[in-house]
């Protein structure tokens, strides 16, 4: 492959070209504009185009495919010469999932209707999503008859995308399927229970174990070969032996989607599409998606997050932001909203799209796909229309946004700090197997009846000492939360992870704050220690594990008591109480360069490579006007880079922000 993938962007014949990218679908869109759509594009200061490339759109018959025989609009071969000569560089998503609110989700109906595809609920029944357009049964990626089918559609395409890879062409990049997430349906026992699902449940369960009297010593039973265990279909655990069964069965989850992703990526690697491959989640940082160890496997470079934002979801779409930055190895949002679709309950306007995009670059978002950044049948709200007319304000903001990134060339620059917040995934996967089905997932996704999920949920917390039973879903960790909230009063700056990270992107951070509960996986466990003793720092809390996923006794923590311990060369504090984190951190001398006296305000300091140039972000994502004074050493100016003023002073200024927006300063000492 000729192309490198950096935490900064993709390395072409050893020049840095940053991700930021937007969508045009070619087939919704007259064939005769899209050289001037495109050309528009490119007048925004946008150097790559998204597109997808629809199975179901291109599919005729069964093995037959028109790609601009029959229907013009849908030359892609065209549409990538033209891409070419204006000299634009292109990501393509050819799927086989693509949703773009097509009715079936780009797939052809035949495949969606074929049982030997479909996915199966608990029950053996069809597991149907009910979308806004047409319901219709998911189709299952364990299913071999669907590789087989998706296999005939990516012949057909890959010699025509094969003579447009860089460098020879514009392709720099593919996207493997598109938020593979069980169509959303990611509760665990609402699907996968088709036949070939469980098979290959089974063969993970062999992979795992290796031989099945290690499987039955860990689950206290007598399977006589892995053929016989089935999943299970609800939580109904009486004792907390019983819990590595379901464990199992969530690790399963996720390894069926890395599966499914590095098999429909090696399947365009067979075929010559050697270039950089991503994926995209829908919206989930927690299990069933696991970015660290998708990005691990050779076949996916970048695994990011999906994000439609309105400015009231700020604490919201900040922490995935934050996730990816402390996380992902190129922080990366594949779509984020410009415009939406037609469900969605507010269109974004202008200012809220100026905004939203900017605080995710403030909380450290590298690489961008802006979706849609051509408007199309079932979207509104993007700077050019479907007719190639173009929408002012949008279009004016945007314009801006590639001005101010190429002027100082941000996607260089670092985000100034040392601490990170780590959730324990086993943690998230214990509060994922607690559920039971929850029957909306069998309901419409975007609204329908709602049936209190407290109905679903077991009561059973096996005298475990410190789970914290206001936690109801994986997403959900009330104890770091509120250290997040303290962090963001007192402007200490951080990033946040999980405990999948590897030991030496840990170490990039001064101070690790650790949630930790009565058990977890004994490797984590070891690397705790581990980056503890090379001179790490870490605080855990509200508890200390005691056991491992399987439930059997460890020691590593055993002399560990409250407050600080001193380990090799390193700290472990322990304590119950999160708000006692500040004092620590306070303690460590943990430095923060700018001090704002109004809490409502947010800031993020960026320095430049050689740490000359300093770029300071504030953000008020509150609905009211707000004033603040703003602390710091010696004399300062502050210079206009976005929507700011000219001001300076020494040791402090006053500052006025509007309601949801952001200001950013270049600094000089």
């Amino acid at each position: 492959m000729s192309i490198e993938v950096t935490k900064n962007g993709f390395i072409l014949n050893g020049e840095l070209l940053p991700i930021y990218s937007g969508t045009m679908h070619y087939w919704r869109l007259e064939r005769g504009l899209w050289k001037d759509i495109l050309n528009n594009v490119k007048s925004m200061g946008f150097k790559i185009v998204e597109t997808y490339i629809p199975w179901g759109i291109h599919e005729v018959a069964r093995g037959s495919f028109d790609f601009g025989t029959i229907e013009k609009n849908k030359d892609i071969d065209t549409f990538l010469k033209i891409c070419e000569e204006l000299g634009l560089k292109v990501l393509v998503r050819p799927g086989p999932h693509i949703n773009a609110e097509l009715t079936y989700f780009g797939y052809p109906k035949r495949v969606l209707m074929d049982p030997e595809i479909q996915a199966k609920t608990p029950h053996g029944t069809l597991c149907m999503l009910t979308t806004a357009s047409k319901q219709f049964p998911v189709p299952s990626y364990a299913s071999e008859k669907f590789y087989k089918e998706v296999a005939l559609y990516f012949d057909s395409l890959a010699p025509i995308l094969k003579e447009h890879l860089y460098p020879k062409g514009c392709i720099i990049g593919l996207q493997a399927d598109n938020e593979t997430c069980y169509f959303f349906k990611d509760n665990a026992y609402t699907m996968d229970y088709s036949q070939d699902s469980i098979k290959l449940y089974q063969n993970f369960l062999k992979q795992r174990y290796g031989n099945i009297s290690t499987l039955n010593e860990k689950y206290g039973t007598n399977y006589k070969d892995f053929m016989q265990v089935y999943p299970p279909i609800e939580f109904n655990a009486q004792h907390k032996r019983e819990l590595p069964y379901y464990f199992d069965w969530i690790r399963y989850k996720e390894y069926q989607i890395i599966y499914s992703l590095r098999r429909i990526a090696r399947m365009w690697k067979d075929r010559g599409i050697d270039v950089p491959v991503y994926h995209n989640a829908a919206y989930q940082y927690w299990t069933p998606m696991d970015v660290v160890s998708a990005e691990d496997t050779e076949e996916i470079d970048v695994y990011g997050i999906d994000r439609y934002p309105n400015r009231e979801d700020y604490h919201d779409y900040k922490k995935m932001v934050k996730y990816l930055a402390g996380t992902s190895k190129m922080p990366f949002i594949p779509e984020f909203g410009s415009g939406v679709w037609y469900s969605f309950p507010k269109t974004f306007l202008p200012d809220e799209e100026e905004f939203t995009t900017m605080s995710v670059f403030m909380h450290g978002i590298k690489a961008i796909n802006f979706y849609m950044i051509v408007e199309r049948d079932r979207w509104q709200g993007s700077p050019v229309t479907r007719d190639n007319r173009i929408r002012k304000k949008y279009y004016s903001f945007y314009k801006d946004f590639c001005t101010f990134m190429s002027k100082y060339e941000f996607y260089k620059y670092e985000k100034v700090r040392s601490i990170v917040l780590m959730r324990d995934y086993d943690y998230g996967r214990f509060l994922a197997m607690h559920n039971s089905y929850n029957l909306n997932d069998f309901v419409d996704i975007y609204g329908g009846i709602s049936i209190p999920k407290e109905l679903f949920k077991s009561s059973n917390y096996f005298d475990f000492k410190y789970i914290d039973t206001k936690d109801k879903h994986p997403a959900h960790n009330a104890w770091l939360e509120n250290i997040g909230i303290l962090l963001d009063k007192n402007n200490y700056d951080y990033d946040i992870t999980d405990t999948h990270l590897h030991i030496e992107n840990m170490e990039r951070y001064t101070l690790i704050i650790l949630s930790s509960y009565d058990f977890m996986d004994e490797s984590v466990q070891q690397k705790i220690i581990q980056y503890a003793e090379k001179g790490g720092v870490v605080v855990m809390g509200p508890g200390l594990p005691y056991l491992n996923t399987d439930m059997e006794c460890t020691s590593y923590f055993r002399g560990i008591t409250k407050g600080e311990n001193v380990v090799g060369t390193g700290k472990i504090y322990y304590i119950n109480n999160y708000e006692d984190i500040i004092e620590i951190i306070e303690k460590l001398d943990i430095k923060r360069e700018y001090i704002l006296s109004n809490s409502k305000l947010e800031l993020s300091l960026f320095r430049s490579p050689d740490k000359t140039n300093e770029l300071l972000f504030i953000a008020n994502p509150t609905e009211k006007e707000v004033t603040s004074k703003l602390y710091f050493n010696g004399f300062r100016k502050f210079k206009n880079a976005w929507k700011a003023e000219d001001v300076k002073g020494n040791r402090q200024i006053e500052i006025r922000l509007k309601p949801y927006s952001i200001k950013v300063w270049e600094v000089e000492k």
